[in-house]
């Protein structure tokens, strides 16, 4: 009877260490250079596994259990990660002086819809960020895996 409570009590706690794990992206600032311009900011999500609908647009990336069980984790404030991105993004722009106007957008948007929403805003610079891939997975050394494509078109290009 012992053996079999310490062997629950053991998965209890390989289980609870692994599940519920939350990322905080609030906050996070990139050190960029004085860049004052009028910016409209698109973070574009099409990471497969938000597309083909088999995790939320929170997921950043998987934690392991001490047996290795993958467990998946999601944005602390439980939006979107690319809208957390261009939150960052946009902080970051601002304390440099720019003027930044976030575009939202959805996961099945056509790119074209991103790109007319951003020219709507009558900005100088426009920057959509094609989040392709982006996820983390940590077990003993934590990785990330991404594939980021930044457009920047300015008002003289010809979307």
């Amino acid at each position: 009877m012992k053996v079999k409570i310490i062997n629950f009590l053991v998965l209890c706690l390989l289980i609870s260490c692994a599940i519920s794990r939350k990322v905080e992206y609030e906050g996070v600032y990139a050190n960029v250079p004085a860049f004052k311009q009028r910016i409209a900011l698109a973070s574009w999500d099409q990471r497969e596994q938000v597309v083909s609908g088999a995790r939320k647009s929170d997921f950043v990336g998987y934690t392991r259990s001490g047996a290795g069980i993958a467990y998946p984790m999601g944005t602390a404030n439980g939006k979107p990660f690319t809208d957390n991105m261009s939150s960052s993004i946009s902080s970051s722009l601002s304390k440099q002086g720019s003027t930044v106007s976030v575009v939202t957008t959805q996961f099945n948007e056509k790119e074209s819809l991103v790109i007319d929403k951003l020219k709507k805003t009558n900005n100088n610079r426009l920057i959509l960020i094609d989040c392709k891939e982006f996820h983390t997975d940590g077990y003993g050394v934590t990785s990330l895996m991404y594939n980021l494509e930044i457009n920047i078109y300015s008002e003289q290009d010809d979307l």
